[in-house]
């Protein structure tokens, strides 16, 4: 809606993001040592993408005991994340080569996409890509309550959805997960199915493709 309202074009396409999911698979196998018990974020450290929430969840006296927070990526907030992981209350790594990145998501409880409210006001809605690459992996994800992402999650059952900036639900939420591994396990699965039937990147050639032969079968072309 908002690219139609925006360009004035009802003729417009919309091809989101999408999984390259065979690589991020259930059976990805990390190459760096990693926690025996840990909910994975991994992206730019910006101030939209909840760090701080993330970082007084795991203080939080729902957060469950044994599991850790792995932080992956850089930006204006890595001072924040370094500072936790001095104090030992995160594992934080800078970089991981992308082919490795599914071996640490495919072995995580659950993926974290928590976006701040400094993006309430944004019309167009969340399609993160580690939103799929997560849920390729079969495992389940915890997303704040925005356009996109939570539908998506929603209606496909394989994850949580939280309020924004609200760090005792995302310990809650971290908590059920952890506390109920069938539950964990059949939203990873869904999700991992649904990855495959609607939105791997195959998928996405597919519906590229169509709207390529759409466009060169127009009128403006045959002319």
């Amino acid at each position: 809606k908002w690219v139609f309202l925006e360009s004035g074009n009802s003729k417009s396409f919309v091809i989101p993001n999408g999984v390259n999911a065979e690589l991020f698979r259930p059976d990805a196998q990390p190459v760096i040592p990693v926690p025996d018990s840990f909910v994975v974020f991994f992206g730019a450290l910006a101030p939209w993408q909840g760090v701080e929430t993330m970082l007084d969840a795991i203080g939080a006296p729902e957060w469950p005991k044994g599991v850790k927070l792995v932080i992956i990526g850089d930006g204006a907030e890595r001072s924040k994340v370094e500072f936790a992981a001095s104090k030992g209350l995160v594992l934080y790594i800078e970089k991981v080569p992308y082919v490795h990145m599914p071996g640490i998501v495919a072995k995580s409880l659950a993926g974290l996409s928590i976006k701040g409210s400094i993006l309430v006001k944004l019309r167009t809605g969340l399609y993160p890509l580690k939103l799929f690459e997560t849920l390729g992996c079969g495992v389940p994800v915890i997303v704040t309550d925005f356009p996109g992402q939570a539908d998506l999650v929603r209606k496909g059952e394989c994850g949580l959805v939280i309020p924004p900036e609200d760090s005792k639900k995302l310990a809650q939420a971290v908590a059920y997960l952890h506390s109920h591994p069938e539950q964990r396990k059949e939203m990873g699965r869904r999700g991992r199915i649904l990855m495959e039937s609607e939105h791997s990147w195959d998928k996405r050639a597919e519906q590229t493709d169509l709207v390529i032969r759409r466009v060169l079968m127009s009128d403006q072309y045959r002319r």
